[in-house]
């Protein structure tokens, strides 16, 4: 499945999951559902610190190459993973009653991974590190397994005004959504909104395009319309085809 294929999600999405049954985390653009994993490994303290972070972005964990950050103890001179040291305990979910704490054992990971994904210069660290159980979050979070799909780069706000009935909603899309994307959206405001064609100033908009690709450019969140501070916000306009989609 291509980047293109992937769907999108908004920050407010992924924030809606954060339980140990519906446990969603993006990290470095990707959405996760880690929800099998947690129930499955409920006892593990990768999963405890999975739901503690529920519904937020883990980026920040990682470096630009998707590995955890390291740092080299003073004392000692060796490389260790910054996580979790350097992070506050986040608060357990329901499901997880235990706190968190750094086991001894390293639990094997390749369960999680790509064929080839591990080099031998990955597993020679992999024995050096201290905390080695926390490299199973590398590497389950750098397998395709568990994606759910991309966040967006950019939150959209949008109208769209049902011309036969004149209703009008106004609803947060992601920047790469394409106009069957957004209609879908705002399915539940219509549910037959399939059947409508979408305009733009009397332009027909292509379905699999996106508002940009369609000519509708973003402008800055700090652009305003005349003096009174009104944000702007593009209207799409939906004529009905005359023909229902089924029930």
């Amino acid at each position: 499945m291509s980047a293109r294929e992937f769907p999108y999600f908004l920050p407010s999405e992924v924030a809606l999951h954060k339980r140990p049954e519906n446990c969603w985390l993006s990290c470095l653009g990707d959405v996760y559902e880690l929800s099998e994993y947690v129930t499955r490994n409920s006892e593990s303290p990768i999963s405890q610190y999975l739901v503690g972070h529920a519904g937020k972005d883990a980026s920040h964990w990682f470096d630009a190459r998707g590995r955890l950050r390291r740092y080299v103890e003073p004392r000692t001179g060796r490389r260790q993973i910054l996580l979790p040291f350097a992070s506050p305990k986040p608060e357990l979910g329901d499901g997880m009653s235990k706190p968190l704490h750094q086991p001894a054992a390293y639990g094997c990971c390749a369960r999680y991974l790509e064929p080839g994904h591990v080099d031998d210069h990955s597993r020679l660290e992999a024995t050096e590190l201290t905390g080695k159980c926390w490299l199973e979050l590398e590497c389950l979070l750098s397998s395709r397994r568990y994606r759910r799909g991309r966040l967006t780069k950019k939150p959209r706000t949008c109208s769209i005004t049902n011309v036969l009935t004149s209703q009008r909603a106004v609803i947060t899309v992601c920047e790469e959504d394409s106009i069957g994307r957004i209609q879908e959206r705002a399915s539940i405001f219509n549910r037959h909104i399939g059947s409508y064609t979408c305009k733009f100033e009397g332009k027909l908009l292509q379905p699999a395009w996106s508002l940009t690709e369609n000519g509708i450019a973003a402008l800055e969140s700090d652009s305003y319309l005349g003096s009174a501070g009104i944000t702007y916000v593009p209207n799409l306009l939906c004529y009905f085809n005359d023909d229902l989609t089924e029930m």
